[in-house]
């Protein structure tokens, strides 16, 4: 959506540069790579030591940050956050 005429709150922003452009490429690719390794690990039926604590550093490691955790995505009550203080009563 673009901003209202006369609107100077992105002065001087230029906007994306293409640089970052492939930066994000490559994240989306990293995230992707990395993603699939975690589930292969999980996966994997191996009970041997060294399968069983790679799960764990995957368990410990990776998951925490690509599982959205309730408060990220809820209030703490597990309701949406309000945008707006609905207390405020008018006169």
């Amino acid at each position: 959506m673009a901003a209202a005429l006369g609107n100077t709150n992105a002065n001087g922003n230029s906007g994306g540069k293409e640089w970052g452009k492939g930066n994000r490429k490559k994240a989306a690719t990293l995230k992707g790579l990395v993603m699939d390794e975690a589930i292969r690990i999980m996966n994997s039926k191996s009970k041997s030591y060294k399968a069983m604590e790679e799960k764990k550093l995957v368990m410990n490691k990776i998951l925490p940050n690509c599982i959205p955790r309730p408060i990220e995505v809820s209030g703490p009550d597990g309701k949406p956050i309000p945008l707006f203080d609905n207390t405020i009563t008018k006169k």
